[in-house]
């Protein structure tokens, strides 16, 4: 059997069939069975627990849903939800969360999935939680507000997905799988210990601003925009990496880990203090102003490029 989180003056409402819900209250606590489908839309404030078993999946869809006529659901998870199984949103569906919730599993088989062709919107002031190893094959994350990934769990982008979404916080790590690209498609502030993965993180034109020490395990990053290291950060690259990036600036600190290549083909250079106990491998004409220092590794200019340093060598 399975322990079921509840609060304790509520009831459990048992859904073992294909269900639908929309536009209400639910004070019970909700228990979602294996091969199951429970089916949201509208606006609905979920006063209890809401447990997704494995296999099981809660779907956002909203039937009258098209691309002339997209559907915001506004959902209130005043408590936490129980992920084993998969939380899908629909093409044409942006699903609001407008309560600060966690995601966490409870025993038994687990997988916890978010998917779907539509929007998770994370609003202004309030904070996702995944206290679970937790994968995202779904479009879109957007909203003002903040995902964060604690330490000890792993979110795992498991698609093309797109991250529009103002902070990316938490002691844990954003994996991107093999054959995937995370997209960044706003300004946002990365304060996440441990970015790894095959797959590419692609910037565009935003400035992402780093405002914690972290460590970069990933292959690719691009993007033209501007990486910023707040002053008294460090950013450490930790696998060797293709970084096609606008302009790396910033009063702190990025680090090439020892045994690692940063081939670097972007515009500028020019964080506060460069480490380089790996190798920095540039593909262009640089300027570095910036102060090297510390460093027991490589800096190498490709053939036909120039380095112009001016800035201190130590």
């Amino acid at each position: 059997g399975t322990l079921v989180p509840m609060i304790e003056s509520s009831t459990i409402l048992i859904i073992d069939t294909n269900q639908t819900i929309h536009d209400t209250t639910i004070n019970d606590n909700i228990l979602v069975m294996p091969n199951t489908t429970l089916t949201i839309y509208g606006n609905i404030t979920f006063n209890g627990t809401v447990t997704i078993l494995n296999g099981a999946t809660l779907l956002s869809s909203n039937p009258n849903a098209s691309s002339s006529s997209p559907s915001i659901n506004n959902y209130y998870f005043t408590q936490n939800i129980y992920l084993n199984g998969t939380y899908s949103i629909a093409q044409y569906n942006q699903d609001n969360l407008n309560y600060s919730t966690t995601i966490t599993t409870v025993q038994g088989t687990s997988s916890p999935t978010i998917s779907g062709a539509g929007t998770l919107s994370i609003q202004s002031g309030i904070t996702l939680t995944l206290n679970a190893n937790t994968t995202f094959s779904i479009s879109t994350i957007s909203g003002a507000g903040t995902l964060l990934i604690p330490s000890g769990y792993t979110l795992t982008i498991g698609a093309n997905t797109t991250f529009s979404i103002s902070s990316i916080s938490g002691a844990g790590t954003l994996s991107v799988s093999s054959g995937y690209t995370l997209t960044i498609g706003a300004n946002t502030t990365f304060s996440i210990s441990t970015i790894s993965g095959t797959g590419t993180i692609a910037f565009g034109t935003n400035t992402i601003t780093i405002s914690e020490n972290e460590s970069w395990n990933i292959t690719g990053i691009s993007g033209t925009g501007t990486l910023t290291i707040n002053s008294g950060y460090t950013l450490t690259i930790g696998a060797s990496c293709s970084f096609s990036f606008g302009t790396v600036s910033g009063a702190g600190t990025l680090t090439i880990s020892s045994g690692n290549t940063l081939t670097f083909s972007g515009t500028n250079l020019l964080p506060n203090t460069l480490i380089a106990n790996g190798t920095l491998a540039l593909s262009g004409n640089y300027t570095l102003g910036t102060n090297i220092t510390n460093g027991t590794g490589t800096i190498q200019v490709n053939s036909g490029y120039t380095l112009t340093v001016s800035s201190n060598i130590t």
